[in-house]
């Protein structure tokens, strides 16, 4: 039986990505990292392979908590020759979190998630900055945090990481575990290679900062 891999204390607000940001702080939650894959994940993923030459690396590790059962709340969300992103719980669902993966070059992530003339935001529009980095094994990981207003990524931090080319990311709402959002990510970029995913733990016990927070 597959198990529970990973598990992050947050403070997260569960609602909407785009939703205005609360002076009340939300209570802390359980944030859990599972191997057990949910079907809405394996079928987004699926439909995403149908439409871009990117070869789509479904997620190994995902939040625990589950995916909605609403269609239109999860799915592909950019879908074009170069570039794929995921998105899962979109907007307010009780008892799940909004979490986002994606892959492409370069140019096409930078396109999909970090070109401001794109965000449905007012002026003036905050670009997504760097807030950190380690060196995991062969990869060298990057996070940015994007604006509570700005963009697809609205209240995230995103981990990025390029190898092959290809340019992966994994992103959980909310500001408080980037652990969590690294963990995803070397999942991926281990499967992406035919890791199996149960060596990311030491792989994320091996991290080193190489960008100061």
């Amino acid at each position: 039986m597959k198990s529970i891999v990973s598990a992050v204390v947050i403070a997260v607000l569960l609602g909407a990505c785009g939703a205005q940001h609360s002076t009340r702080r939300a209570a802390p939650a359980i944030l859990r990292l599972t191997d057990r894959v949910p079907r809405p994940v394996r079928a987004a993923c699926a439909e995403a392979a149908r439409a871009t030459r990117i070869r789509v690396v479904c997620p190994p590790l995902v939040p625990a908590d589950g995916v909605t059962d609403e269609r239109d709340l999860y799915g592909p969300q950019v879908l074009t020759a170069d570039v794929y992103t995921l998105s899962f719980n979109n907007g307010r669902v009780p008892g799940h979190i909004h979490w986002e993966v994606g892959a492409g070059t370069l140019a096409g992530i930078a396109t999909a998630e970090f070109d401001e003339r794109d965000w449905d935001a007012p002026a003036p529009k905050h670009a997504p900055v760097l807030t950190g980095g380690a060196r995991c094994g062969a990869y060298v990981i990057r996070t940015y945090r994007f604006p509570q207003s700005d963009g697809q990524l609205e209240g995230h931090d995103v981990a990025l990481a390029t190898t092959g080319g290809i340019t992966y990311f994994a992103s959980i709402h909310g500001y408080d575990h980037d652990d969590a959002d690294v963990a995803m990510l070397v999942a991926i970029l281990r499967s992406a290679r035919g890791d199996h995913v149960a060596r990311v733990g030491p792989a994320l016990a091996g991290c080193r900062a190489v960008v100061a927070k």
